[in-house]
């Protein structure tokens, strides 16, 4: 991010590996806001775009899977003027859905949605396309 972007404010960031969560270390990083000046996705390889979704019940998983993730396709193939994009079933995080599965309830550390798995799950024969 540009150096000019003021900081909005600093917080502890805590990493972890998927190996030992309970080893997690505290790191205090400077938080900016990316709506002031982020880069262009063709030098940070993200950009913030404006989108107003459709969806009326975020909390509804198959209205969500049903209308988010297409409005999400479709906002991607025109960013990007590509001719595919991939987009991953969303999960619909909440106290309920957190109770029935574990993996649904809040994560507190940061972490990445890329891991060595994350092939078979795009491309199982379990997936929601």
């Amino acid at each position: 991010m540009e150096a000019s972007v003021a900081e909005y404010c600093r917080a502890p960031l805590h990493y972890a590996s998927n190996a030992d969560v309970a080893g997690t270390v505290a790191v205090e990083v400077s938080i900016r806001d990316g709506r002031q000046g982020a880069p262009a996705y063709a030098d940070g390889g993200f950009e913030l775009l404006t989108h107003a979704s459709a969806v009326r019940d975020w909390r509804d998983a198959e209205e969500v899977a049903r209308v988010h993730r297409r409005e999400i396709e479709r906002l991607a193939l025109d960013f990007l003027n590509c001719d595919r994009a991939l987009v991953y079933a969303p999960l619909v995080r909440s106290p309920v859905a957190a109770s029935a599965t574990p993996d649904y309830a809040p994560i507190f550390y940061v972490h990445s949605d890329y891991t060595d798995d994350y092939r078979s799950m795009i491309c199982g024969p379990d997936r929601a396309y």
